[in-house]
């Protein structure tokens, strides 16, 4: 369905990874972003298989729906935060 690609955005000072499909679509409908935190100790690097490895599960979803029928999945999104929230890292 695409491959995954990964971008760094600053957000309001925030750096974020996003992580989407290189084919997803242009349009104004709604999306569904997953935003996921690492754990104390850890960073952005440390859960980027884990950020990629959601595509996958959501395909994998997708093709076992019994909706699959009504309407094509939405585009996914996966935001990871670069830093902890008080900069330490």
């Amino acid at each position: 369905m695409g491959d995954v690609m990964k971008g760094t955005l600053n957000v309001a000072g925030l750096l974020t990874n996003v992580y989407a499909r290189s084919n997803r679509s242009n349009s104004s409908e709604q999306i569904v972003v997953l935003f996921f935190l690492h754990g104390r100790g850890e960073n952005a690097d440390s859960v980027d298989s884990t950020a990629r490895a959601a595509f996958a599960w959501v395909d994998e979803k997708w093709a076992t729906s019994s909706k699959r029928s009504l309407a094509p999945p939405r585009d996914f999104i996966v935001v990871t935060f670069v830093r902890d929230f008080l900069g330490a890292g």
